[in-house]
């Protein structure tokens, strides 16, 4: 009788994601290089107030690069983001001008982005789709029920949560307090709890993660749930920031969400991600963004920039993988396949 069983030890290679790595240090030294650049070239640019300010982009496309990483920790992708992203505000714009009251206006929000996301998950694991296929297909159909029923209005939200999206608390915007919160607490759950050991193990061999009893279809669900719930947060944001929704909303987000993961060690593959590091390649893209803004270079060329840095930085880093492999295999020690992404 063969036994199958799994032990932490199995997926300790998914672990060195959340160390500090040469994935992290390089986006540090591309942010310094960035601000330093900018800084050089752009008047007023290396000041506190604007570099802060600069931020504020960032909580959104934060918030969802946090969803999209741990979507990809466990092998998946989640291309919805952005219409679900529509959906939430647009469901919180109607409660709202339907008289429900904004905190229940909010709940429905967030209600809207968890029932979204957790629908993702259940077509993944009830029909065993692809992520990708999946995903594409309610990008549509959720951007369909957005545009559907908000009969191509515009509603306002009541400035009182304007605070979230405008507001600062001893000088540090508010968004970015979110962000960094989130991220401490994703980055705690992900690397010290069960549950992020058995996503760890799901991203890094799912046949093996069965085998070892653990709920794979279960905590597939939970995780496109958990990445609807961080789209209507970034939803929330950004509907405070500019106090109404509409229905053209987040178009083109889930390609940011996945440029940030993947710069911050993440891989399509799974079985490995780097929370801290997706929170570090939004600062590049924003504070990147702000120095091309102010410098008047088109958004197509910016675009272009970021797509390259995008090429630079995962090649440096399958190099560093490769260069650390070829190191192994001098010593006589065995290469395995997450030395390679």
């Amino acid at each position: 009788m063969i036994r199958a069983s799994a032990k932490p030890a199995d997926f300790v290679h998914a672990t060195k994601g959340w160390r500090p790595n040469p994935d992290s240090w390089l986006l540090v030294a591309l942010l310094v290089a960035c601000v330093a650049a900018n800084s050089a070239f752009v008047p007023y640019y290396f000041s506190l107030s604007n570099l802060l300010d600069a931020t504020r982009a960032g909580g959104e496309l934060g918030l969802l690069g946090l969803g999209m990483t741990v979507v990809m920790l466990i092998g998946g992708i989640d291309l919805s983001i952005g219409s679900i992203f529509a959906l939430s505000a647009m469901i919180m714009g109607i409660a709202v001008k339907g008289g429900v009251g904004l905190p229940a206006a909010i709940v429905l929000g967030l209600a809207t982005g968890i029932c979204a996301g957790a629908v993702n998950g259940l077509i993944v694991t009830r029909l065993r789709l692809p992520p990708i296929v999946v995903t594409l297909a309610t990008m549509a159909v959720y951007r369909g029920m957005t545009v559907g029923i908000s009969g191509g209005e515009s509603y306002p939200i009541p400035d009182t949560i304007s605070f979230l999206g405008q507001g600062s608390i001893a000088g540090i915007p508010t968004q970015l307090i979110l962000l960094l919160v989130l991220t401490t607490v994703t980055a705690f759950v992900l690397r010290h709890t069960t549950y992020g050991l058995f996503l760890q193990a799901i991203g890094t061999n799912e046949t093996a993660a069965g085998f070892a009893a653990i709920p794979v279809a279960l905590l597939k669900v939970s995780v496109y749930a958990i990445s609807g719930l961080f789209c209507a947060l970034a939803s929330l944001v950004y509907v405070s920031r500019v106090v109404s929704a509409k229905a053209d909303f987040g178009i083109g987000y889930e390609l940011d969400a996945v440029t940030v993961a993947v710069l911050g060690g993440a891989t399509l593959s799974g079985g490995r991600a780097n929370v801290v590091g997706t929170v570090i390649a939004v600062m590049l893209i924003v504070f990147l963004r702000r120095g091309l803004t102010m410098a008047f270079v088109g958004t197509d060329i910016q675009t272009m920039i970021i797509g390259a840095i995008l090429i630079v930085a995962v090649a440096a880093r399958n190099f560093g993988s490769l260069r650390q492999a070829w190191r192994r295999r001098r010593r006589g020690g065995p290469i395995s396949s997450s030395d390679i992404d």
